[in-house]
């Protein structure tokens, strides 16, 4: 049994490696210069991600791929919404606070919820309380709730908890 805890956290390890040297590569252009600075930088988050508590889901890492191209598709998406509005000619926005209650696990997965949701577009996290994320969106209605539901199915998908075929 030991043995098993003790190869699932080398394995865990390694994959977190692997992700801090794609993240890293991807941020210098893979400059061989840069990887001085990026390996002991790659140990020290390797040594400082947090480890899976027992029974918590995590990162399936077959999603990621799916998940960061969401989260860039939403990021270009939110930073020329909010461009389009500041620059066009009249007031469009109907700012307020929206609370939501996805159907996420406590831990990882709602933390991380309530972190990305400012990655939509014009949406601030503000609070997270008892399993409720509360919002800042600039504009209120039926358009910033689903694309809360549409986040909590790509963050369910990143961490397993949707059934093969969902969308």
């Amino acid at each position: 049994m030991k043995q098993e805890g003790r190869k699932t956290s080398l394995l865990n390890a390694l994959k977190h490696a692997l992700l801090g040297a794609l993240v890293w590569a991807a941020c210098t252009g893979a400059d061989p210069d840069g990887w001085w600075l990026g390996l002991p930088a790659i140990v020290l988050y390797v040594a400082l991600v947090p480890r899976p508590v027992q029974g918590q889901p995590s990162v399936c890492f077959r999603s990621l791929p799916r998940f960061l191209s969401y989260f860039v598709f939403q990021s270009i998406k939110g930073g020329l919404d909010v461009a389009w509005r500041a620059l066009r000619p009249g007031f469009h926005i109907s700012p307020g606070y929206l609370r939501y209650e996805p159907k996420l696990p406590q831990g990882l997965p709602l933390t991380f919820y309530a972190n990305t949701v400012s990655l939509l577009p014009g949406t601030l996290s503000c609070n997270l309380q008892d399993s409720v994320v509360e919002v800042h969106v600039l504009t209120t209605g039926e358009d910033a709730t689903r694309e809360m539901q549409r986040l909590e199915a790509e963050v369910s998908r990143l961490y397993g908890l949707q059934k093969r075929g969902s969308s």
